[in-house]
């Protein structure tokens, strides 16, 4: 189990495009691949290391018709988010990756493109291994384009809120519901208390009466001249 993400370093390689010109003059495929090294705390304390591809593929349409001859593609990492789930067994990353397609030399393009990705991480790989090019995870990721990035940062924005208020009420409702339990014990245990009480007062009460009584009778036989214990 992962108890804090401490870096997560990432590149786009093998990139790699393809021109649809016999379909869609303005469209094209391009192809990539994400590759990238999470390191984590564990537990223990320890900093493992674990490496994954993550690839993707997006099909854009340009605006413009594409000359195939000067037609260049180029990715930047915008974004990287994440946050661990499942109590620490996986992480659920948010990537943002900025696609620019350069049909001509003064003209541009630019698309953004929306990956999520869940990963379970494993302890059990050492550090040495996890470098390996063999070893790495190929995971098969969530893609999305973003029409519109500032709408679809809002969107996300807001959907964090709403998550974190809905933590927060559960947590609260939580937090009521425990406090509601102990008032009630401790009313249940004061309730006990009291009818203890009032049976020990009641048990002295009786014991104080059987008293009162035999000492009546005893003041009694004294004054008509029985004889008593104490007389003999």
């Amino acid at each position: 189990m992962a108890i804090l993400i401490r870096d997560i370093l990432a590149e786009i390689t093998d990139l790699t495009f393809e021109l649809v010109s016999k379909l869609i003059p303005n469209r094209i495929i391009v192809n990539a691949n994400l590759k990238q090294q999470l390191f984590f705390v564990t537990n223990d304390n320890l900093v493992q290391h674990q490496a994954s591809i993550v690839p993707f593929s997006v099909t854009i349409d340009t605006p413009f018709l594409i000359n195939e001859t000067y037609l260049q593609v180029d990715t930047i990492i915008e974004h990287i988010s994440h946050r661990l789930i499942n109590n620490g067994s996986q992480i659920e990353e948010q990537i943002i990756i900025q696609v620019t397609v350069i049909p001509e030399k003064e003209e541009f393009f630019n698309q953004h493109v929306h990956i999520r990705n869940v990963e379970t991480l494993q302890e059990s790989i050492s550090s040495e291994e996890s470098f390996k090019e063999e070893s790495l995870k190929t995971l098969e990721p969530e893609i999305q384009i973003i029409p519109n990035l500032s709408q679809f940062i809002e969107e996300q924005a807001q959907k964090i809120f709403q998550e974190r208020m809905q933590k927060l009420e559960q947590k609260f409702r939580i937090m009521i519901e425990e406090s509601l339990r102990f008032e009630i014990e401790d009313s249940i245990r004061e309730e006990f208390a009291e009818r203890e009480r009032n049976h020990n007062y009641y048990e002295q009460l009786k014991t104080n009466k059987r008293y009162a009584q035999i000492r009546e009778k005893s003041i009694y036989q004294r004054i008509h001249g029985y004889k008593t214990s104490q007389d003999v």
